[in-house]
């Protein structure tokens, strides 16, 4: 783990000497990281392609990290499904997510008819809680970039 936090921590002081300004690196980070977050399957690649395009982030690197991220976005489902099944006031029947998964797979009608607005719900309160989990992960973005330069290195001016 060590040796992969240090390659990783590499990889931002590459970023930064290569003339990426800290403030697009902070913001790489908390959208790969909010945007992993997303219970919808199959959205958050092409969301991170619009995203790097629209403020011209480094691509990669904003999949890189959404897809360190991406433990949260199993964590986050079960809760994503419950809490919008909630708000929206949906029964919450047979949450099994191995079934859930076999049916979208093999039978995809079935699987809209019997969890589509769901999935819905869990989408709503995911665009609901996206810029809470964007600013959290913002000030933790500030908080690592700044760590990287305590022994007296100094961040680039950009």
């Amino acid at each position: 783990m060590k040796a992969f936090s240090a390659r990783l921590s590499k990889l931002f002081k590459d970023q930064l000497k290569a003339g990426t300004s800290p403030q697009k690196l902070a913001i790489t980070f908390a959208l790969g990281g909010s945007v992993s977050c997303c219970p919808l399957f199959g959205i958050t690649t092409p969301l991170c392609v619009v995203l790097a395009l629209a403020f011209r982030l480094n691509l990669a690197l904003l999949q890189l990290v959404n897809y360190l991220f991406a433990p949260a976005q199993i964590t986050l489902l079960p809760i994503y499904f419950f809490l919008g099944s909630k708000l929206f006031h949906l029964p919450l029947k047979d949450f099994n997510p191995l079934a859930m998964k076999e049916l979208l797979f093999h039978h995809p009608a079935q699987f809209a008819s019997q969890f589509g607005k769901l999935v819905l719900s869990a989408g709503a309160l995911y665009a609901l809680s996206f810029p809470v989990f964007y600013f959290i992960l913002y000030g933790i973005a500030q908080i690592l970039l700044k760590s990287f330069y305590r022994k007296g290195e100094r961040l680039p001016e950009k």
